[in-house]
């Protein structure tokens, strides 16, 4: 899991605002899209990670006992 998360922990040490999406499910496991943008343009990615959720359904919760 350490390994899979390396995008997530590499953009904030070299300063590069990111976001996550959540874009639904494919074969009951969930799937997204990360967002990054320049130095100081979190706008970019709040305007992005916004478009994108608005054009699908809400993801369901996961049921972690399943």
């Amino acid at each position: 899991m350490w390994d899979a998360q390396l995008t997530l922990r590499a953009l904030p040490a070299v300063g590069l605002p990111g976001l996550v999406v959540s874009t639904g499910m494919v074969n009951d496991v969930p799937v997204g899209v990360q967002i990054v943008a320049g130095h100081y343009r979190e706008d970019l990615c709040l305007l992005a990670g916004k478009a994108i959720e608005a054009r699908g359904a809400p993801p369901s919760p996961i049921d972690p006992a399943a």
